[in-house]
């Protein structure tokens, strides 16, 4: 019986191991030494757009720069992204979420200013952020989205 105990406990202390051992792919992405954004390229945009949030929520100073390679995908990462956050009840989602549709606008990769129905989701988002503060910080980002460009408001 003590060995059978012995063997249990051995084998639960090597999972443990294994399990603790084990990082997050965002969090490997920061793990080097110095880190390019261009490997960002390299990844599905489900796995950038984790990347991207890993590191404007958990890295500081904010890696806003990671939002350029979900932006050159357009469209497509439009979608995907108001989708995201469509389940998210994380305000800083909706606030990174801006950065990349800035970036979007910003290079020319797609304007969703003109996007009416994804402008008007976005805008409504707002009003899902829960902390005063960050919703007042999303207002501001969200006036200066658009500025210059033709928008329905």
């Amino acid at each position: 019986m003590l060995k059978l105990v012995t063997k249990f406990s051995l084998c639960l202390i090597i999972l443990l191991l294994i399990s603790c051992d084990h990082e997050s792919m965002e969090s490997e992405f920061f793990d080097w030494e110095s880190y390019d954004y261009d490997e960002l390229y390299n990844y599905s945009l489900e796995d950038q757009f984790k990347i991207f949030l890993y590191g404007n929520q958990t890295i500081h100073p904010s890696m806003t720069g990671l939002a350029v390679p979900i932006a050159k995908r357009g469209k497509p990462a439009l979608d995907y992204v108001l989708n995201q956050i469509r389940e998210s009840n994380n305000d800083l989602d909706f606030r990174d979420s801006l950065e990349i549709f800035r970036a979007m606008e910003k290079g020319g990769y797609y304007s969703v200013c003109s996007d009416t129905p994804a402008l008007k989701e976005i805008k409504a988002n707002e009003n899902k952020i829960k902390d005063l503060d960050w919703r007042e910080i999303y207002h501001n980002m969200l006036q200066n989205l658009c500025v210059g460009k033709q928008s329905d408001g």
